[in-house]
């Protein structure tokens, strides 16, 4: 019974959507802002700042929209986002160097941002097989 309703070709694009979004919305904003998004790069003791929010912006938006757009596209977008997201929780999330509610704040903040890595490279994997026209596994 659940295979049926997860065998619907609407929840692969749907599920794409969804993990886009938010990077959709956060490039928008930066963009919009962007003087904020070179102040919180360089907050964050990153430099030079305004190249590395013009990447950020670019590879927020890069990948959402690879990502939307399915097929190969897909792949690379789940792995620029996969990448993106990886190296900014490392190097902007850092709960041990933290103590008490802010390191637990944090601490789960880096784990959700594990979570979204593991659904892009998930969602790479899948796409990678229904490209070679394997089953989805």
């Amino acid at each position: 019974m659940i295979e049926n309703v997860f065998a619907k070709s609407f929840w692969y694009p749907l599920a794409r959507c969804a993990l886009a979004v938010v990077f959709v919305y956060s490039g928008i904003d930066k963009l919009v802002h962007f003087d904020a998004a070179v102040a919180e790069v360089a907050g964050f003791g990153f430099q030079p700042a305004t190249v590395l929010a013009a990447i950020t912006v670019a590879s927020q938006l890069l990948g959402a929209v690879l990502l939307i757009a399915g097929g190969r596209a897909a792949i690379l977008g789940a792995l620029l986002l996969a990448a993106f997201t990886a190296a900014v929780t490392v190097l902007v999330h850092r709960f041990w160097l933290l103590e008490g509610i802010d390191q637990v704040r944090t601490a789960s903040t880096f784990l959700e941002h594990v979570g979204l890595v593991g659904g892009f490279l998930l969602l790479a994997h899948h796409q990678a097989r229904l490209s070679r026209g394997a089953p989805a596994a």
